[in-house]
């Protein structure tokens, strides 16, 4: 006789990409339940569905886990023009956007920030014409890590006498306030941190992390010394989702798919979650990545 979990109540969790990013917790609101942002299980739906508090919770961790996995999908293909897509009984595939390989950047020996006679802020000059060059978009946002910030707001080492060129230029006035209009939530988990902007391009430091699928290390998105140029009305990216193999969601596409079932002897109630994302930029020649050390 096969021997069952004897919990009362279990869960299972299945994404074609399996997610593993650290889970921030769900919340629960006026009457609906949080799966993710802008995605919610009304009263209604969970009684539909049958759903106790406990089902409601593992349902709401694993939407935030799915959404987690479009963040780290997107860290990777603004660092590397590609994204390996691996999942349960999926073999690892690396799915490559063609970035102009130019556009992809390792600072090495004398020319890397923090060097004397090396000015980040004429680095980040060139690299936004690269990239107009390279895709005919405008750059508007440049994000860092803590460490690359603080290499490119110092400038060049070798000038002491007076403020560093991104020091002058950057005007810090419009504060968080740029981040609200981009559509982020300032200080929560995960938000980039707005530090000003020069002329139209709008610069923010990013230091979210991720527990990585194999190991369970705890790893930056962003690794250090990380700079990532981007024209968002450029590079018109897309979030899309594949058919879910299920015949309770008649085997159509959904940003994911819950559900859960009954088991007996011993008895207990799963629930699953399924999704099958990927993101996809139209023009990945409007983003530029750079290790600047």
């Amino acid at each position: 006789m096969t021997k069952k979990s004897t919990a009362a109540r279990a869960a299972k969790s299945k994404t074609v990409l399996v997610a593993t990013q650290e889970i921030h917790g769900g919340t629960e609101k006026g009457g609906t339940h949080v799966l993710s942002e802008g995605s919610e299980l009304t009263d209604d739906q969970v009684e539909l569905l049958g759903l106790d508090d406990d089902a409601v919770s593992n349902l709401t961790a694993r939407g935030i886990l799915i959404e987690r996995r479009l963040e780290w999908m997107a860290s990777s293909i603004l660092r590397t023009g590609s994204v390996t897509i691996v999942g349960d009984d999926y073999p690892s595939t690396v799915v490559n956007f063609n970035r102009t390989g130019s556009l992809t950047k390792t600072l090495t020996s004398t020319a890397r920030w923090g060097e004397n006679g090396v000015e980040p802020f004429t680095d980040v000059e060139t690299w936004i014409g690269e990239v107009a060059s390279a895709s005919g978009a405008a750059v508007n946002i440049v994000v860092m890590d803590a460490k690359a910030w603080g290499l490119f707001i110092a400038g060049d080492p070798a000038i002491t006498t007076k403020d560093s060129l991104a020091m002058r230029a950057m005007d810090r006035v419009h504060g968080q306030n740029a981040a609200i209009n981009l559509g982020l939530t300032p200080a929560l988990p995960g938000s980039p941190v707005y530090k000003g902007n020069i002329g139209d391009v709008e610069f923010y430091v990013y230091n979210d992390k991720y527990e990585a699928d194999t190991t369970g290390t705890v790893t930056a998105l962003l690794p250090d010394y990380t700079v990532i140029l981007g024209s968002q009305g450029g590079v018109e990216g897309a979030q899309l989702f594949g058919s879910i193999l299920d015949p309770r969601n008649n085997y159509g596409a959904a940003r994911y798919f819950p559900k859960d079932w009954i088991e007996e002897d011993p008895a207990g109630e799963f629930v699953m979650t399924q999704s099958a994302p990927i993101l996809a930029p139209k023009r990945v020649d409007a983003t530029l990545a750079a290790t600047v050390r």
